[in-house]
């Protein structure tokens, strides 16, 4: 169910270097609180990918600060250097295990997941 990185990066105005990511936005299962839900996916689920994702080069986990009116109770970051690495990285036995991973935590029917090719407009970190 991983998504794919294909019929991406049309219609680029510059030649600067654009990162690629997978989003993936997740529910908590019904039987889990959000701290339930923010500790598992924090403590078990990340260190799957960040151990074994190749080619993955940043991950990020935000949630949202009410939880009870946000349309989803989390989102999940994927950076890859570029289109290549991010199809080697989805399709990676990595991954597969993350996903496998997913009813532990989350409602496996209530995910949106997104490639995206990012362009940073500010950046003053």
């Amino acid at each position: 169910m991983a998504p794919t990185a294909q019929g991406l990066c049309h219609g680029r105005t510059s030649h600067e270097r654009r990162m690629m990511k997978a989003a993936f936005f997740l529910n908590r299962k019904d039987d889990m609180d959000q701290a339930e839900f923010e500790d598992h996916w924090q403590e078990e689920h990340a260190p799957i990918a960040i151990d074994g994702v190749p080619g993955l080069q940043k991950y990020t986990i935000s949630f949202p600060t009410d939880p009870e009116e946000a349309p989803y109770n989390g989102v999940a970051e994927l950076y890859f250097e570029d289109e290549s690495a991010l199809q080697n990285g989805l399709d990676s036995d990595a991954m597969q295990e993350a996903v496998a991973d997913v009813p532990n935590f989350a409602d496996p029917n209530d995910v949106m997941q997104m490639v995206l090719e990012e362009n940073v407009q500010v950046d003053r970190t």
